[in-house]
């Protein structure tokens, strides 16, 4: 099944809504995937980037992704 995509930018609390783990866990996690990936302090972590580095689908993730 094909998922809208409405937002592409992957934060620390949409880490937290998956895992439900704590805040600073969740940066730690979030570290981790832009050392993984090669990306700067700057850059962010897209839902792509989640989904590769978790082993989940994208499917699996965006009823998680809180929409603004």
């Amino acid at each position: 099944m094909k998922v809208p995509l409405h937002r592409i930018v992957f934060y620390t609390a949409d880490l937290k809504q998956i895992t439900g783990k704590s805040d600073r866990t969740c940066q730690r996690t979030m570290t981790l995937m832009r050392d993984f990936f090669a990306l700067s302090k700057f850059q962010q972590v897209t839902v792509h980037h989640a989904c590769e580095f978790l082993g989940l689908t994208l499917d699996e993730i965006m009823p998680f992704i809180k929409m603004l």
